[in-house]
């Protein structure tokens, strides 16, 4: 049986400092008291925060659902979304999260797109979601520059921004 506080089962092992994605990172290393865990959101949380414009999102948002899809299920995810044709690696296909449901006995998951793939008159794309209070708090406390996508998983890891090695995005 796997517990709230995602300190033991498969995503934990999967995760470990020997196996655990590129990208992530402790979330104590972004603390100056190396000693304290971080208590922001709630535990037992994979959080997501992204834009559908975002070619880098396009790229989490597909290692979120093949991951995610192996501790529970999605529905309502009906929104297939292309990125931005003007930013770096145009046009990437990809699935918004927005309207959609997960469902896992063991953890929740908390998506937010912040922005559509829409150009808004203003400059920049049309606002879509807001994000929760935990988020909100994770985000402004790990994340200062705003990098999109932002991952928060548990309050164990956490990702910022763009995939590090660039030619995974390579057609």
């Amino acid at each position: 049986m796997y517990n709230s506080r995602l300190t033991s089962g498969p995503l934990v092992q999967f995760l470990t400092p020997r196996s655990r994605p590129l990208g992530f990172h402790r979330m104590w290393r972004f603390q100056q008291d190396h000693t304290i865990r971080s208590t922001v959101a709630t535990n037992g949380v994979v959080s997501y925060v992204g834009g559908e414009y975002c070619p880098y999102c396009a790229i989490q948002r597909w290692a979120l659902l093949v991951a995610l899809s192996k501790f529970g299920s999605f529905t309502n995810l009906d929104g297939q979304v292309i990125s931005s044709s003007t930013d770096v690696y145009p046009g990437l296909a990809s699935w918004s999260f927005v309207g959609a449901k997960y469902s896992s006995p063991y953890f929740t998951f908390d998506p937010t797109e912040l922005t559509s793939s829409t150009p808004s008159d203003s400059g920049g794309y049309q606002p879509l979601e807001k994000m929760s209070a935990g988020q909100l708090r994770a985000f402004n406390k790990y994340n200062p520059q705003g990098a999109l996508p932002f991952v928060d998983i548990g309050n164990h890891y956490v990702t910022l921004g763009r995939v590090r090695r660039r030619r995974c995005l390579r057609v």
